[in-house]
């Protein structure tokens, strides 16, 4: 069941789409700004992640909704129904980001344990966990004007990148 409505925050007028997922009972909220483009998603209610949903994401092709919760897990979802498809567990702390591949053969989630998953969407294999070595792993910190060289020191120590 879909409902429209509208919401105003911030000074942005932002149109609001609740989803109400049956068996079991879920509702999210997907609100779009003026141009269309999706600006928040907000868990209002849900059973099986245990608390707020900070991630959802459609599927490319097909009716399958993605989430990722606070309870470490990504989970896929028949909207329709409400059924859970499947329960992807890797991450070791809340997932806060979820998003499917173009094709939607994969599913990308990042997680606050600072490791990003790539899963088989099919299968729900875990295929590379990705993660920094470093904090500042890859950052080109080249040209950045406001830091004393011991700042930049101290950021190529934790693998910043800076061509002095």
């Amino acid at each position: 069941l879909f409902f429209g409505g509208a919401a105003l925050g911030l000074g942005l007028f932002l149109r609001c789409t609740t989803l109400l997922f049956r068996q079991p009972l879920k509702i999210v909220e997907r609100c779009h700004g003026r141009q269309g483009w999706p600006v928040a998603f907000r868990c209002i209610a849900t059973a099986e992640h245990g608390g707020q949903i900070p991630a959802i994401a459609f599927h490319p092709t097909q009716s399958v909704l993605a989430s990722g919760g606070y309870d470490s897990a990504v989970r896929l979802w028949r909207p329709e129904t409400g059924e859970c498809l499947g329960v992807f567990e890797g991450h070791t702390k809340p997932v806060l980001t979820v998003a499917f591949s173009p094709n939607g053969q994969w599913l990308a989630s990042g997680g606050d344990d600072e490791t990003i998953c790539v899963w088989d969407v099919e299968t729900g294999k875990r295929l590379h966990v990705l993660r920094a070595e470093r904090p500042y792993e890859g950052m080109n910190i080249t040209g950045v004007s406001g830091l004393t060289r011991a700042q930049q020191e101290a950021l190529v120590r934790l693998g910043a990148i800076a061509a002095y």
